[in-house]
C-alpha cells in the first residue's frame, strides 16, 4: 500500500496548482486530508477498479476535493500509481490517450474503459459502465429501459477498437429530480499511437426515482 507520503508526493505534482502551497496535513494508515492555500482534498487508495488488478499497477489514488458545495458528487483527481514508481494523472486526456497505447496488450480493455467513464470529460453526475445489456434495468430497478450492449472490444486491421455504453445520474436543474442519460462510446488505439475516443448521447433525461442499486 502507498504510504501517507507518497499519497502527498502525487497530489502536489499531478493536482496542485502552480504555487498552490500544502499548509496542514492529517495521515492515517490507509490515506490523508490535505489543506492548501486554496483547496481541501480528501487523499485516500481506492478499491474495487478493473486496473488495478493489472500486475504493473501498484494503486489507484483519487483525491476528492472537500471544500466545495456542488449539486452532485464532489470533483476528483484520479493518479494510478505504477509498479515501478511512475505515475499517470488519469485527469490528463493526453496522459490517458497514452496509457491506450496498452489496451490489448497488458491493459484489459474494460478497465480502459472504466477510466474514460469516470474522467473524460470529469463531471459531478455519478456514472459508471455499463456491462451487460440488462446492466441498466438492474441498477435502476427499471425494467421499462432500453437494453443497452455491453462492451466489446477486438483487433480490426492494424488497429484495436472498442464500443461500449455508460450510465450517467444527475440532477436535470440545480436541485431538480433525478435523471438518466445513457452514452455510447467508440476507442481507437491504432499501431503505435496513442488512443482517440468519443462519446454520444443515445438517452437523456429519463426520471429516476432512485440512486443505482
Amino acid at each position: 500500500m502507498a504510504s501517507s507520503e507518497v499519497l502527498i508526493e502525487l497530489v502536489c505534482r499531478h493536482v496542485f496548482f502552480d504555487r498552490e502551497e500544502l499548509t496542514e496535513s492529517t495521515l492515517w494508515p490507509d490515506g490523508c486530508m490535505l489543506h492548501t492555500s486554496a483547496r481541501d482534498f480528501l487523499v485516500a487508495p481506492a478499491d474495487g477498479w478493473l486496473i488495478t488488478g493489472e500486475p504493473w499497477v501498484e494503486a489507484l489514488i483519487v483525491a476528492t476535493r472537500q471544500d466545495l458545495e456542488v449539486e452532485g458528487l464532489p470533483e476528483t483527481d484520479g493518479i494510478l500509481l505504477l509498479a515501478d514508481g511512475g505515475s499517470i494523472h488519469l485527469n490528463d486526456a493526453g496522459a490517458v490517450a497514452e496509457l491506450g497505447r496498452r489496451v490489448g496488450r497488458d491493459l484489459a480493455p474494460e478497465a480502459f474503459a472504466e477510466i474514460l467513464v469516470q474522467w473524460h470529460p470529469p463531471s459531478a453526475a455519478a456514472q459508471f459502465l455499463l456491462r451487460d445489456p440488462g446492466h441498466a434495468r438492474r441498477a435502476f430497478d427499471r425494467p421499462d429501459l432500453p437494453e443497452f450492449a455491453g462492451p466489446v472490444f477486438g483487433q480490426t486491421g492494424d488497429r484495436f477498437t472498442g464500443t461500449f455504453h455508460s450510465a450517467r445520474q444527475h440532477a436535470g436543474a440545480v436541485g431538480g429530480a433525478l435523471v438518466l442519460d445513457v452514452l455510447a462510446w467508440t476507442v481507437t488505439v491504432p499501431a503505435g499511437a496513442p488512443a482517440s475516443w468519443d462519446r454520444r448521447p443515445v438517452l437523456e433525461g429519463v426520471p429516476l426515482e432512485r440512486l443505482a442499486l
